[in-house]
């Protein structure tokens, strides 16, 4: 694997698989068609073998009107299907993106409805890859 660009990935379980991506590229920000590319040739098989997706179906979900965030459903026969977004805007920093994990593993524990985040196969709540000099920051 190629160390070019910065990946932090985390996960939630039942149904939700989330993957904030924060791309940099040297204070500009690469637009909606450029995120899904980068995401289809780089990123997407990079989240499957980081979480054990392999054989999953992945299928970009169409866009809404001002939406921020690129959404990918992953299915597989006898697994939990889950959500994956991707948000490409870099008004969010990293701890950021550790911020609302440890906030979305908290509500979890104690009772909230949500989804809990799931780590890598590394154990890690998020992952960093470096690719081209962009920085994806891919909580999931």
């Amino acid at each position: 694997m190629q160390d070019d660009f910065s990946f932090f990935g985390f996960f939630y379980s039942n149904f939700s698989m989330k993957v904030v991506s924060k791309i940099l590229t040297g204070g500009d920000i690469i637009n909606h068609n450029e995120v899904v590319q980068i995401s289809n040739a780089y990123l997407l098989p990079l989240v499957s073998e980081l979480y054990g997706l392999e054989g999953y179906k992945i299928k970009q979900i169409p866009a809404h009107d001002g939406g921020r965030n690129v959404v990918y459903s992953c299915e597989k026969e006898g697994a939990d299907a889950k959500i994956l977004r991707i948000a490409f805007l870099n008004d969010r920093s990293r701890e950021d993106f550790l911020g609302e994990l440890e906030y979305v593993r908290y509500l979890f524990e104690h009772g909230g409805s949500v989804s809990n985040v799931v780590s890598s196969q590394k154990g890690n709540l998020l992952e960093e890859i470096n690719h081209n000099n962009l920085l994806f920051c891919l909580p999931v």
